[in-house]
């Protein structure tokens, strides 16, 4: 399916033949000037968390099936794209290893699905992981807050655990509005409980956790309509609350200690956490969750997800 983007030169416009893009420069990846500076997130961190879990993370694995659901349940191009009839652009902003970027290509055959990220040769590996897998994808790289996108370019934007690394997430809400089309869905997750902010988040690069109402806040001031709004992790939330008090409380023993380089990488206690949580203790009560997800909206949890629309008018 060939499309078209915007050359990063400036020069015009770079096509997408359906297998690579149409110029010998790009190397697989489409990389856009990103005048911002330092960024909420790194090669470092994409290549750890791919090591640590591989997308097999158990809450990782409920964020893309809640994301699908989502995005079925909510967007009016559906029958196009069940249809083959081809059209639909999607693009996964955050796609980092590529796992809902997979489901997308083989649950929406007739769209045209886009990946973007803010990293680098993580990204480039990916490009040819995904063409080695008979599933070419047009993969760009950009900065979300100086996004290069026309405007109303696309039908659905997908969101998982971007805004959250974005210094100022107002500047790249609006972005994403802009490039949706009216009448298309923005599905995302971010995560949730203020209080719960520690040092997994700083490792993590995070500059906040949310509440429900402040994402909600952020998008419908915005211009976005909600059509859902709930969360994800309820049922092992209480544990995640202790583990998170825990932890707290044994970083402020150690206050006065120097401060952790944020360049070194994850801690040892970060590592273990995501160690901890990845077990069949947690993937039965995140697949009951989920199936109770499709009649009740959860007030609580450990990530907020949600399907927003950019009005018609």
């Amino acid at each position: 399916m060939r499309q078209l983007f915007p050359d990063p030169s400036g020069a015009g416009q770079i096509a997408w033949n359906g297998d690579s893009f149409d110029s010998p420069r790009q190397d697989g990846v489409l990389a856009y000037p990103m005048p911002g500076g330092p960024s909420g997130w790194n090669d470092g961190l994409t290549d750890f968390l791919e090591e640590s879990s591989g997308g097999r993370h158990p809450i990782d694995l409920a964020s893309i099936d809640v994301a699908m659901l989502n995005i079925y349940k909510y967007s009016k191009f559906i029958e196009k794209w069940e249809g083959g009839g081809g059209g639909t652009r999607i693009i996964e902003i955050g796609c980092s290893g590529g796992h809902l970027l997979r489901r997308l290509r083989r649950g929406l055959p007739g769209a045209m699905v886009v990946g973007a990220d803010i990293i680098g040769a993580p990204l480039k590996r990916l490009a040819g992981k995904l063409r080695d897998e008979g599933m070419a994808t047009p993969l760009l790289r950009f900065d979300l807050a100086d996004c290069p996108l026309p405007d109303r370019s696309f039908d659905l934007v997908v969101a998982l655990n971007v805004l959250e690394h974005i210094a100022d997430h107002g500047k790249a809400a609006a972005e994403i509005y802009r490039i949706l089309k009216p009448g298309g869905v923005f599905v995302f997750e971010v995560p949730a409980g203020p209080g719960l902010y520690d040092d997994y988040d700083r490792d993590m690069r995070h500059y906040r956790r949310y509440r429900a109402r402040e994402i909600d806040q952020l998008l419908t001031q915005t211009g976005f309509a909600r059509k859902s709004l709930s969360h994800l992790g309820v049922f092992m939330y209480p544990a995640f609350w202790l583990i998170k008090k825990l932890r707290a409380a044994a970083a402020a023993k150690k206050a006065g200690t120097p401060a952790p380089n944020p360049d070194a990488g994850p801690s040892v206690s970060s590592k273990r956490l995501i160690s901890a949580s990845n077990g069949i203790f947690f993937r039965l009560p995140l697949a009951l969750e989920i199936w109770l997800g499709r009649f009740v909206n959860w007030p609580f949890g450990i990530r907020c997800t949600g399907a927003y629309i950019r009005p018609k008018t």
